[in-house]
């Protein structure tokens, strides 16, 4: 299979994003170092599931100081507090009482992150059923302004990216350094 290369650059035209190697096969495709691989058979929903779930591979992961010291997210612990993808037959009840990472996040079951078979919001250990992953993710990030609450760490350049590029809601003062050229770029082409 050919690799597409898609590289991400800043304002200033130095690559940004952090060199990455991800294999997600359950996705359909690979990341290596932003090369991506889509069917021309994925229909227009299942690309927006794929294209949502590449946000926390694209851009760097969160971070957060622990007694003094700086710990850095995985991709993976990026895209699982974002989109935490449950195999079919998982047990709802009994995932809800082991949930530990911070609410809210969307939850879809199934065989494969490309098109769930069912799609949940997770929120004070309660899943809200959604239509579809686009339906889930609007949703959570609603959640999080209405309660005022803080995103994980591990997505928060994922939730802040939805948040400010693509709702249009800016925070004064508390923009990160990794949206701030996605925003810049769409501000020159909206002109």
């Amino acid at each position: 299979m050919p690799d597409c290369h898609v590289s991400v650059h800043s304002a200033s035209g130095l690559a940004w994003a952090q060199p990455c190697t991800v294999n997600i096969d359950d996705i359909g495709f690979a990341i290596s170092y932003k090369c991506f691989l889509f069917s021309h058979q994925n229909s227009d929903d299942e690309v927006c599931n794929i294209a949502q779930q590449c946000i926390p591979c694209i851009l760097p992961v969160g971070s957060q100081k622990v007694k003094g010291k700086g710990k850095r997210a995985t991709i993976e612990d990026a895209l699982t507090s974002f989109v935490d993808l449950q195999k079919i037959g998982t047990n709802i009840p009994h995932y809800l009482e082991g949930v530990k990472q911070k609410q809210p996040f969307v939850l879809p079951i199934g065989s494969s992150r490309v098109s769930p078979e069912q799609t949940y919001i997770i929120i004070e250990r309660e899943a809200i059923p959604q239509e579809s992953l686009l339906n889930a993710s609007d949703l959570c990030l609603k959640f999080f302004h209405v309660l005022d609450m803080d995103y994980q760490w591990q997505s928060y350049n994922t939730w802040q990216f939805l948040q400010i590029v693509v709702y249009d809601i800016d925070v004064p003062g508390k923009m990160s350094l990794s949206v701030v050229p996605f925003k810049t770029y769409l501000k020159i082409k909206r002109k």
